[in-house]
């Protein structure tokens, strides 16, 4: 029996996955990333800074016609950096990274229609002790489905 294609919303997690872990400083990019993963750490737990994980946000759909659904699947970025200098600077430029590499392809890959402007939060430097510094990139993803499909 053939196995179930993945639904579209682990495929575009997938897709976010690679895209962050691609990242390269230089003239484009602040930072290469130390750690991407496909879930929410705390700041002990990483392995290397920044740290980008990718974690299932809100998922709803709106009516099209009787076969098909507009979904707008909401993927949380959270990223953890470290930096002894400016962490606020650090956590800005982290999250300029972040959006860059979203916005390099809104479709991701024909996957979506388009992806909506992202917004962010940070930890106001209150949450956190120095040298770390904390935000969260939420990312809505807007595509159409078959209502039979996942």
């Amino acid at each position: 029996m053939p196995s179930p294609s993945e639904p579209r919303t682990e495929q575009l997690i997938d897709a976010i996955v690679t895209r962050l872990g691609a990242i390269t400083a230089g003239a484009t990019y602040w930072y290469t990333p130390g750690e991407v993963a496909r879930d929410w750490k705390n700041y002990p737990e990483i392995t290397g800074f920044p740290f980008y994980g990718v974690v299932d946000g809100e998922q709803h759909g709106d009516e099209l016609t009787n076969m098909e659904i507009q979904e707008t699947f909401t993927v949380i970025i959270v990223g953890w950096i470290k930096d002894t200098t400016d962490r606020r600077q650090a956590v800005r430029r982290a999250i300029a990274d972040v959006m860059k590499a979203v916005h390099s392809d809104d479709t991701w890959g024909d996957l979506a229609l388009r992806t909506l402007a992202p917004f962010s939060t940070t930890d106001q430097s209150a949450l956190v002790a120095k040298p770390y510094g904390y935000f969260e990139l939420s990312v809505p993803i807007v595509y159409d489905r078959l209502r039979t499909a996942v």
